[in-house]
């Protein structure tokens, strides 16, 4: 009676709890955001990447108001009298640790740039590199 119940159920796009089976058999509610994270210890995924915002520059080629940004995420990087980039940061937790910033300005010559931060290298920032 109760499967005849669920398949009669309405399908939806989000939910906050998911019905399960525990190791055990026994059913259980597990919110969404737990499953996530179960799923994604699964598939190894445990970094996900939200949009930030915008940050203002001087110009495109003006990174030191980047150099305070070390939270990951995605950012808009926007300059005065120019098109916006984009800037990608994220943290490495294992060993001397470290951050990573992917900073890409496309227009005009573009830039496509990365640089790190670790406890290595004395946590400051090493010069960008151009790829």
């Amino acid at each position: 009676m109760a499967d005849q119940f669920e398949n009669q159920l309405p399908q939806k796009s989000d939910a906050k709890w998911v019905r399960a089976l525990d190791a055990s058999g026994n059913p259980i509610l597990i919110s969404k955001e737990d499953l996530a994270s179960v799923v994604g210890g699964l598939i190894g995924i445990s970094l996900v990447l939200k949009t930030k915002g915008g940050i203002n520059i001087p110009s495109r080629d003006s990174t030191d108001p980047m150099n305070e940004i070390t939270e990951n995420g995605i950012y808009t990087i926007i300059p005065a009298n120019d098109t916006y980039g984009t800037l990608i940061v994220f943290q490495s937790f294992g060993g001397a640790g470290g951050i990573v910033q992917f900073y890409a300005h496309p227009f005009g010559n573009g830039i496509y740039r990365f640089r790190i931060k670790t406890s290595n290298n004395k946590n400051e920032w090493s010069e960008w590199k151009n790829f």
